[in-house]
């Protein structure tokens, strides 16, 4: 239920309890800091934190990608060959030029199985 409780749309904030939170406060449905954790303050203990537990192996894309054979920022040629080198190419989720908005996985099976058209064609 939403109640309107100000005649203005800009209308004061509400007013914070004595323990500093406010009625509105939509974190506290979300209960304790689980991490970093309440004792990490400052923001050196904050990238320490991400450096001890972050890792790139949740969808690394877009590390090589492809573009136009003119493109100086694009290793990759259309056809996903290696620009410079002859006989390699990439057929993974880093070829991609951008990070699509849903989970890459069958992305990257299809440009894998584009790859293999490819080089069966040439």
């Amino acid at each position: 239920m939403v109640r309107v409780t100000a005649t203005e749309p800009a209308g004061p904030p509400p007013e914070p309890r004595p323990d500093g939170s406010h009625d509105d406060d939509s974190a506290m449905w979300a209960g304790a800091e689980l991490a970093p954790g309440p004792d990490v303050n400052s923001g050196a203990e904050v990238a320490g934190y991400l450096r001890a537990t972050h890792n790139t192996v949740y969808h690394p894309a877009c590390t090589v990608r492809m573009g136009a054979p003119d493109d100086p920022d694009a290793p990759l040629d259309p056809r996903l060959r290696v620009k410079g080198v002859t006989g390699l190419r990439v057929a993974d989720g880093s070829a991609m030029p951008y990070l699509i908005a849903v989970n890459p996985c069958i992305t990257t099976m299809m440009i894998g199985e584009k790859c293999a058209d490819m080089i069966k064609q040439a």
